[in-house]
């Protein structure tokens, strides 16, 4: 009816007196609130009320258990996967979506553990063109890769300072409950 048209697109009623009430509010009962046209709350309500609307698993749900590390990682950075890992996931810092992420901390450390091996063995200078000494170039590379690592490890709350700007949820409680059988 035009009632019901106007009530749909119209601000929300101030009175529900009977003349005021549309007649399709009237025809279907009472509103359950009368300060809102009936129509106009179904309109609201019904879209959020659909079946595909359940929520669905999130890739930002946290990490509850060590993942394996992936195949393509190196020997070195596979060893700082499965020794940083497992702090991660006690931290509870981590989703399924920053799995990348820190697959590119642990080859930043390893790069900057063979870049270490490097300099231990060659020295931090080597000989210049000119014949005089110059820093190695692994030195900057080193400090480059470090930076990174850095960078990432507090993202992911693995230091200090990075432990108070990253959302951390409260710890498990480890201590029994005695009214949890109850």
């Amino acid at each position: 009816t035009p009632d019901c048209a106007r009530a749909a697109c119209a601000a929300p009623m101030l009175s529900s007196s009977p003349s005021e009430t549309p007649s399709c509010q009237t025809a279907l009962g009472p509103a359950l609130y009368p300060e809102f046209p009936l129509i106009a709350l179904f309109k609201f309500v019904r879209p959020l009320l659909r079946a595909d609307r359940t929520p669905k698993p999130s890739a930002r749900e946290r990490l509850t258990q060590a993942w394996d590390p992936p195949q393509s990682l190196s020997d070195y950075a596979r060893q700082e996967w499965l020794q940083l890992m497992p702090a991660l996931v006690e931290l509870g810092t981590a989703c399924a979506c920053d799995l990348r992420a820190f697959e590119l901390l642990c080859e930043c450390l390893s790069t900057e553990r063979e870049l270490r091996a490097v300099l231990r063995r060659e020295g931090l200078t080597i000989p210049g063109a000119d014949g005089n000494q110059k820093t190695h170039p692994a030195a900057k590379l080193l400090e480059t890769s470090r930076s990174q690592a850095h960078r990432l490890l507090a993202d992911f709350g693995l230091t200090p300072r990075g432990r108070q700007a990253v959302d951390v949820p409260p710890p498990a409680s480890r201590v029994p409950n005695p009214f949890d059988d109850l």
